[in-house]
């Protein structure tokens, strides 16, 4: 048994099922616990963690992967994520984090990030500075918030050249501008089903690269007229008012 064999014993809880000098998977915690610095994937699920601070993940830099879906996050203090260079995927799907609880310092250090999850929560608003250093994104996870509309800086203020699956459904949406999309050229796949637009939003036109878009379960205007060139396109059942 190795000096780190016997620090990781001691570290993780009972409820870890995996607990090695490179994977830690734990659920039902209150707390990110202190992984080593050998940590590449630290998934921490289904507790009741409650914030982010700027210490406990600092000495982390090898971490490609970090889960922390179905807590009780808040709040993300400033330069949460600062060391994390390497990290490849972030999940923060399921918790209570708000537009508020966000900046343009949030995700900025992570510029090797592919896949972001931030399904689920109670966000109102996006702010395209979040995404200021996300060239590297291909995937953003938006679905189950709280948002009613797209407007065009949104995307035009990030830096999401390289994105190409765009999830928005189940949100609250009234209203898409026809430059929302302008600034998400690689786009492939896009899902704004079960919202609440009445009307074909003129934003399709422009992404050449659209080979998948969802728009099942809206509440669709019989008069509503379609111009896209995409591969496949689901509208569904819906309303028709």
């Amino acid at each position: 048994v190795t000096v780190t064999q016997v620090k990781l014993t001691l570290l993780c809880p009972s409820t870890c099922v995996v607990c090695s000098e490179d994977v830690i998977i734990c659920h039902k915690l209150l707390k990110i616990i202190d992984a080593p610095d050998t940590t590449r994937a630290l998934m921490l699920t289904d507790g009741l963690i409650n914030s982010v601070d700027n210490i406990v993940l600092s000495d982390l830099s090898n971490m490609s992967v970090l889960a922390l879906s179905n807590n009780a996050i808040s709040t993300i203090m400033e330069n949460a994520f600062r060391n994390l260079t390497f990290l490849t995927t972030l999940s923060l799907d399921h918790n209570h984090i708000s537009s508020q609880s966000l900046d343009n310092s949030t995700f900025s250090q992570l510029q090797r990030l592919e896949t972001l999850e931030l399904g689920n929560k109670d966000l109102k608003y996006i702010d395209g500075s979040w995404f200021q250093n996300s060239r590297a994104l291909k995937t953003l996870q938006l679905e189950g918030n709280l948002l009613t509309s797209l407007n065009s800086s949104i995307f035009n203020q990030s830096d999401l050249r390289n994105l190409e699956t765009l999830d928005l459904s189940d949100n609250l949406i009234m209203y898409v501008d026809r430059n929302s999309f302008q600034g998400l050229p690689r786009l492939r796949s896009l899902d704004l089903s079960r919202n609440y637009l009445r009307n074909s939003p003129d934003a399709f036109s422009y992404l050449s690269w659209l080979s998948m878009l969802n728009l099942d379960l809206n509440h669709w205007s019989c008069t509503s007229t379609f111009r896209l060139q995409t591969k496949c396109c689901t509208m569904g059942s819906g309303w028709c008012v």
